[in-house]
């Protein structure tokens, strides 16, 4: 989502970066890399070039670096994934957002002003401004004349929180002093009162920026005046309870007297909580609050019993997690349309393919709804990571028969299976002879004779690349079995 804010020289330094780290050993041929990134000879030394350039300019560079040659690409990394770093760089670095902070901040005079700021010409600066304006409007944000942020005051809020979240991450000093000061106070408050003390150090810096956009909003005047439908969640016991006390909390913080807007304030918040798990409520109050969470649910789990009737599932657990998904789909949909824009889906799909197979079926089967074909990425993805943590693989693919026959021995052959089993999800039978339903055997001595199944043959002691080999073979037996089905 946020790419909108790069531009083309940006975005092809970004695509080959994460082309590269998703190379095997992150090396690949020339050729294939010009023919996969539709470059050509001469652009793609100059991109390599510049990222190194970057690399060095941006301190990125312990370690890292590209080198080529006529005939490969290898990129150098020390361990640490790097195309994350370099896209939060870039878009900080980029017109449209050194714009939008000004407008956040309130600090902008001019388009002139701002282009004079920067040493770009004013037409360029005009330009990147008009491209802004377009992606804001499609999320019910404008731009005042006085060059203020207008309009849909959740949207503007959920927009900058994420987006401030992904470029800043855990860095508060973009915040005044007592700013930060007032939001280490406000968490504190609500640590006596909602589940803040157990969440992750991710979590708590999306709480942070939620927490300070939040206050500087309310103080520059921009108050909410309306919260997303289904106002009944809002009487749920447990929550009008816990609406008290963050109203208290807040009305300490607040500069406002306006107490319908410091109602409004404090639904935002434990809208937040429920969203982040943070609030002790039931799957089920929320539910019988919001019919599209009952259907959502409902129609996933109907559908998920046709397709794995023998698997064995943790209803409360899956319950609560699939409610809060689609709940999210419902309240936090600014958030959740950047989910799935850099992940590579190749792991999922060899690993848990039939988990994948369904719910791209289940989502294409049901593009209809209104909030499945809002959130397709989304859902796809949080959908397939249910399944994987609730259900057991094991349960619902077809066994695959090992057999196991080093020259070393029986111990040997043993240590070899204990780890097989550690490093698999797949549902393996182990035999210690070879027979007509062996689908794999593992040895270090080459038999002609086995001609109906695959036969891998390692060194001994073994390498890490045998193991490598060993989960690619197992793959293949896997999705033939699908296959044949």
């Amino acid at each position: 989502m946020f790419t909108m804010f790069l531009d083309k020289v940006s975005r092809r330094k970004l695509a080959l970066l994460r082309y590269l780290e998703d190379r095997t050993l992150f090396t690949v041929s020339k050729d294939q890399a010009v023919n996969d990134l539709t470059l050509s000879d001469f652009l793609l030394g100059k991109i390599i070039d510049e990222l190194n350039a970057d690399f060095v300019n941006y301190e990125l560079n312990e370690g890292t670096s590209i080198i080529y040659d006529k005939n490969d690409i290898k990129l150098l990394e020390n361990r640490n994934a790097l195309s994350k770093d370099v896209e939060a760089i870039y878009i900080k670095n980029s017109i449209q957002f050194l714009l939008l902070e000004q407008f956040f901040w309130e600090s902008c005079e001019s388009i002139t002003a701002f282009a004079r700021e920067q040493f770009i010409s004013h037409t360029l600066a005009y330009k990147e401004f008009r491209k802004l304006k377009q992606t804001l409007s499609a999320l019910e944000i404008e731009i005042s004349k006085d060059f203020k942020l207008i309009g849909n005051e959740n949207s503007i809020r959920n927009f900058i929180g994420f987006l401030w979240l992904k470029v800043h991450k855990r860095d508060t000093d973009i915040y005044p002093e007592y700013l930060v000061s007032d939001i280490k106070r406000q968490i504190l408050a609500f640590e006596a009162v909602f589940v803040i003390s157990e969440i992750s150090e991710y979590t708590r810096s999306k709480l942070t920026h939620f927490l300070a956009i939040n206050l500087i909003r309310m103080e520059r005047k921009h108050l909410l005046t309306k919260m997303p439908h289904y106002r009944q969640i809002y009487f749920i016991p447990v929550l009008k309870l816990y609406l008290k006390k963050i109203s208290k909390v807040l009305s300490e913080f607040s500069k406002t007297e306006d107490d319908s807007s410091i109602v409004f304030e404090a639904r935002r918040i434990v809208l937040f909580f429920i969203a982040e798990d943070m609030v002790a409520i039931s799957p089920e109050n929320l539910v019988e609050s919001i019919k599209p969470l009952q259907t959502l649910n409902q129609k996933f789990k109907a559908d998920l019993k046709r397709a794995f009737p023998t698997a064995n599932l943790d209803e409360k657990k899956f319950e609560k997690r699939l409610t809060l998904i689609h709940f999210k789909c419902i309240f936090s949909q600014i958030e959740v349309l950047n989910k799935l824009n850099t992940i590579d889906m190749t792991y999922f799909l060899e690993t848990y393919q039939e988990y994948f197979v369904f719910c791209k079926k289940y989502i294409k089967q049901n593009i209809g709804n209104q909030w499945i074909s809002s959130c397709l990425e989304y859902l796809f993805l949080e959908y397939l990571l249910l399944l994987i943590n609730c259900l057991s693989l094991k349960d619902i693919i077809a066994p695959i028969n090992i057999c196991i026959d080093f020259s070393m021995g029986k111990e040997y052959n043993e240590m070899i299976r204990k780890k097989i089993e550690k490093i698999s999800v797949f549902n393996l039978r182990f035999q210690v002879r070879s027979s007509r339903n062996v689908d794999l055997f593992l040895t270090d001595i080459r038999n002609k004779k086995l001609t109906k199944c695959v036969c891998v043959i390692w060194t001994v002691p073994t390498r890490s690349i045998d193991w490598m080999n060993l989960v690619e073979e197992l793959l293949k037996v896997r999705a033939e079995k699908m296959k044949n089905k």
